[in-house]
């Protein structure tokens, strides 16, 4: 399912969104998207830790126990 930014941002209800993938092609679709996205997680150990397209890529254990502080937009390569 697609959906456009007023749809993302009314499901976030205010919380913080992040992607979760580091895709080549749905990062910048979704940045353009989501301008004021700065992190992702991603299970890839060379970009964890790291910025990478903009982003501050960081480990998926980052959202463990953080489940309502979220909002979580799938960007798959």
């Amino acid at each position: 399912m697609f959906f456009n930014q007023q749809k993302i941002l009314s499901a976030a209800k205010g919380r913080e969104i992040i992607f979760w993938g580091c895709s080549e092609d749905w990062i910048p679709k979704s940045k353009k998207l989501l301008p004021t996205v700065k992190c992702a997680v991603d299970i890839l150990h060379d970009k964890i830790g790291n910025d990478w397209m903009d982003l501050t890529v960081r480990p998926p254990e980052h959202l463990k126990n953080k489940s309502g502080f979220y909002y979580v937009v799938i960007t798959p390569s």
